[in-house]
């Protein structure tokens, strides 16, 4: 994205909805407690790393969009 990056968008996000889920997707070396220390807000979020299989990505999603039992 070439005027603000994915990380500033979250966050931008998460203000206007406090229950948003994020999944960050990055080619870059970065885990989540990285992200998580620059930016508390944005835990719970999982992470994908780029490139990335078709089933990793859907398994993802299954998991952020999950309602608790």
């Amino acid at each position: 994205m070439p005027e603000i990056n994915g990380i500033a968008l979250a966050v931008m996000l998460r203000r206007i909805r406090k229950d948003i889920k994020i999944m960050i997707m990055t080619a870059y070396d970065i885990s989540i407690k990285d992200i998580q220390a620059d930016v508390p807000d944005l835990k719970p979020l999982s992470l994908l790393r780029k490139p990335f299989e078709q089933k990793q990505i859907c398994d993802a999603v299954k998991n952020q969009v999950q309602v608790p039992s």
